[in-house]
């Protein structure tokens, strides 16, 4: 099922950069990321794909936060669309601002303590076998991913 959500995103991703090239407005950019960036993390999340990313780079569930950084740029680019849709250009300048701070500030912490935490057994239910590890508890706060 996951798969066939993340081949749906790319689908809305493909339709989304065909209108921002026709429409190549701040809002439609933040709209178009904000697709593309949950295509990215569903497709990471399919579990084929998750192991695949593990063994391709010699990292165990390195596909976990990626999808997870994927995620947080989608809330961010989401939350960028409504404050160019709802204030003025100068305002939404330094809102959106604020939240790239926050969110890359937020992602640092994500992987640090992903490289951390003991979680060197690659597994597609992250949450359940490494969850109650306390580095793993905490990233797991960060950035909630409620299917994984």
């Amino acid at each position: 099922m996951v798969a066939v959500v993340a081949a749906l995103f790319w689908a809305a991703t493909a339709y989304k950069v065909i209108e921002l090239r026709r429409h190549p407005a701040p809002a439609q950019r933040s709209l178009t990321l904000t697709v593309a960036s949950l295509a990215v993390a569903a497709t990471f999340l399919v579990p084929a794909v998750h192991l695949l990313a593990g063994r391709a780079t010699g990292v165990a569930n390195i596909a976990e936060p990626l999808a997870r950084t994927a995620v947080l740029v989608a809330a961010c680019s989401g939350q960028a669309l409504l404050l160019r849709l709802t204030s003025t250009v100068g305002q939404a300048r330094v809102a959106v601002a604020r939240r790239i701070t926050g969110a890359a500030a937020v992602m640092v912490v994500l992987w640090i303590l992903f490289v951390a935490a003991p979680v060197e057994e690659p597994t597609v239910r992250f949450t359940s076998r490494f969850g109650t590890e306390p580095l793993v508890a905490a990233y797991l706060v960060l950035a909630p991913i409620p299917f994984s």
